[in-house]
């Protein structure tokens, strides 16, 4: 139960922190740049919160898993979605829009499979 605690306290310590500096609606309307919402709200953090969910076997932290994760993935998703059909609209390579959108895609199928066990 510890690391979950520490991982629940550090998640809203760092919201607190993007709530303070406005990121968090900056990112949801997808005002934050497309390297900033893909790498350090998308890609860094998602990588790190599936491999906690490795480590760590579904009936522990089932709180987090369950509720703060897909919460999460959502808010990350809709931002780097956003924020690349911002970029692409801005005149940014085309590519990179669709690279974001494929990639954030597969890592919600990745995830999505993932929790399914839990459900059944």
């Amino acid at each position: 139960m510890g690391a979950h605690f520490l991982a629940l306290i550090a998640m809203v310590m760092t919201v607190a922190h993007l709530h303070k500096k406005g990121l968090i609606n900056a990112n949801w309307r997808g005002d934050v740049p497309l390297y900033k919402s893909f790498w350090i709200f998308g890609v860094v953090p998602i990588l790190i919160i599936t491999l906690f969910r490795q480590l760590f076997n579904s009936n522990s932290g089932a709180l987090f898993i369950l509720i703060v994760f897909p919460v999460y993935l959502v808010w990350a998703t809709v931002g780097i979605w956003r924020s690349s059909s911002r970029y692409r609209c801005a005149g940014g390579h085309v590519a990179f829009s669709v690279l974001a959108k494929v990639v954030t895609a597969i890592f919600i199928l990745i995830n999505i499979v993932g929790l399914a066990p839990m459900f059944m």
